[in-house]
């Protein structure tokens, strides 16, 4: 059988993780494929780790890019083109994907004119037609394009960001992970002792490089440069309770001070194995791929949100530490996903959805609760295990009712 001709566009710097989930998804096809990736340059590491063979994006924007993604698209021949996501390729906004809207946004008639030529898949995390109109940005409404996303686009859409249902044609359901086999008490030492660790508890953070890059972002930069320097003192707090080193993975160290340790980017097997040994992951982003998979290995997750732009009162640490992050960050917006908002978005799709389940979610404005909760998940055998079973039910409720990859290309090909 002629193998599949897949052609990935990734949208920006941002798509990151929606480029993991789509390397997943097509990792675990069944049948032989050949993967082009369209790629900016801050997202092209995870497609060197995936083998596609990747044709990184010009610097300059606009039309040019257009051209550039017209070229390939006609030297790839694709039978299949993989929008990662369709979020980034609809929305207007200039934050997401100025680099196509030097003027109109060029993205949508391309992918268009492309579906009267192969099949075209958007990644649609959050079910577009139906909660399109609730994307915030940094605390504001997001612009959706002023065309509908046409029924030629076919839909890709995993769970747990969506509740869990089955495919339909033309829209793709399927799981983004199933249940891992937890790493052995033996491999989880090994793994501690490559770190340096000896017995006490390792949380674990992950942040990505277009997080920080936000930095630069006029809206985003003090939500972006301040929130580390929060979780590091409420980590710091949970160190007198509980002995333990905060591992991050990120691109570069955001600390020096003692109980950090500092983790460059790793290859896909290599995260895993990381973070199966975790006994706590911590999480500024309620919907982090990181989260999910450490979910699926029965790891801990306390995801840090915020629900309002009201200052805590109080006079403890945690709270302390808390006012100290507003009086810092001269923009305070509402997020679920870490900088970018999406807070009105997220409780939408989080409302009647049994992933909530899957992690604990505290909120900055709640600082002593959010201290007391990630103690639990240290500490207490009963919190743990509690929060393992959601974990272990959600993953169950997956195997009975969504699709596997396969079952959903086959729906998306119909």
């Amino acid at each position: 059988m002629t193998a599949l001709r897949i052609l990935v566009l990734g949208c920006s710097g941002a798509s990151t993780g929606e480029l993991t989930l789509t390397f997943d998804w097509i990792r675990r096809l069944s049948r032989d494929v050949e993967v082009h990736v369209l790629v900016n340059e801050l997202a092209a590491s995870s497609a060197k780790w995936f083998g596609a063979t990747v044709h990184g994006f010009p610097r300059d924007g606009g039309r040019p890019a257009l051209a550039f993604v017209e070229r390939v698209f006609e030297e790839v021949q694709p039978d299949l083109l993989v929008v990662a996501d369709l979020l980034l390729a609809y929305l207007t906004s200039p934050e997401f994907g100025r680099y196509f809207r030097r003027g109109p946004n060029l993205l949508p008639p391309f992918l268009e004119r492309a579906a009267q030529r192969c099949r075209v898949v958007g990644l649609d995390l959050y079910d577009w037609d139906a909660n399109g109109e609730a994307v915030d940005l940094f605390g504001r409404p997001g612009q959706r394009s002023t065309a509908p996303v046409p029924a030629s686009i076919r839909r890709l859409m995993p769970s747990p960001y969506l509740a869990p249902a089955p495919s339909t044609p033309g829209r793709g359901r399927y799981p983004l992970m199933r249940r891992e086999t937890p790493a052995s008490d033996e491999e989880r030492g090994a793994i501690r002792a490559s770190l340096g660790l000896g017995d006490e508890k390792l949380v674990f953070l992950a942040t990505s490089p277009w997080q920080h890059m936000m930095a630069g972002h006029r809206e985003a930069a003090s939500v972006s440069i301040h929130l580390p320097t929060l979780l590091l003192d409420w980590v710091d707090l949970l160190r007198e309770r509980v002995p333990l080193t905060l591992v991050h993975l990120g691109p570069s160290a955001i600390a020096t001070r003692a109980g950090y340790k500092h983790v460059p980017q790793l290859a896909p097997e290599e995260f895993r194995r990381l973070l199966s040994a975790a006994d706590l992951v911590l999480s500024p982003n309620t919907i982090a791929t990181t989260n999910i998979r450490a979910a699926a290995f029965g790891v801990p997750v306390c995801a840090v949100t915020l629900s309002s732009i009201e200052a805590p009162k109080g006079d403890d640490p945690a709270t302390a530490a808390a006012r100290s992050f507003f009086d810092r960050s001269r923009d305070v917006y509402p997020w679920h996903v870490w900088p970018l908002g999406l807070h009105r978005l997220m409780e939408r799709l989080l409302e009647d959805n049994p992933f909530a389940g899957m992690q604990t979610t505290v909120d900055v404005r709640e600082p002593e609760r959010a201290i007391d909760r990630m103690t639990e998940l240290l500490r207490s055998a009963v919190a743990i295990d509690e929060l393992r079973h959601s974990q272990r039910a959600y993953f169950d409720l997956l195997d009975a009712t969504v699709d596997d990859a396969e079952g959903a290309l086959d729906a998306l090909l119909k």
